[in-house]
Parts: C-alpha cells; structure tokens; sequence
C-alpha cells in the first residue's frame, strides 16, 4: 500500500469546557473515495474544518502529502470563502 495522501493520528478538538472530536484517526490512500458521515454536531465540519488549516487541532496530528501540515507556517495552503457566488471582485486569502 502507498503512502496515505492524508493521515490523521490521534486527532482532538476541544472548545473551552466541550470536546467535540476525541481520538480520531484514518488515512486517505490516492485513488480512494472518502466521505465523512455523522449526525448533527458529530465533528465532521470541524475536522475539515481543521484539514483546511481554519482550526489548530486540541491534539493529535495531521499529515497531507505526506508532510506535518501546521497552519501557521501558510506554506502554499489557503482558503477561498464565498457566499452567494463569485464575482470578479472576489478574493482568495491565504490563511
């Protein structure tokens, strides 16, 4: 098996007294089709959420290409937000 496109380990968000995600881990493998199922607030936004780098992980670590991903360093990652539909005054920031 090749090495996973990304790589949770141990991953944990926690916010002020509430823990929404408690020791999740999983590989995504190129080629592989991956989905997140779950109820309400069962921490599926929240883990992309911090793939995306908006969200520093509690604990745990995240690894995407095969290299620790720390939002802080911005090397090549960002996000585009938009509402509504884009339009030429629209922006992308990295984050």
């Amino acid at each position: 098996m090749s090495e996973p496109l990304v790589h949770i380990q141990d991953f944990r968000m926690v916010f002020g007294d509430t823990t929404v995600i408690e020791d999740l881990s999983f590989d995504v493998v190129a080629g592989e089709t991956f989905g997140f199922l779950g109820s309400n607030g069962s921490g599926k936004t929240t883990t992309l959420r911090a793939l995306l780098g908006i969200y520093q992980p509690t604990a745990g670590t995240l690894h995407i290409g095969g290299k620790v991903f720390e939002p802080a360093d911005g090397d090549g990652w960002g996000t585009c937000r938009r509402s509504g539909g884009c339009t030429r005054r629209s922006r992308c920031s990295r984050r």
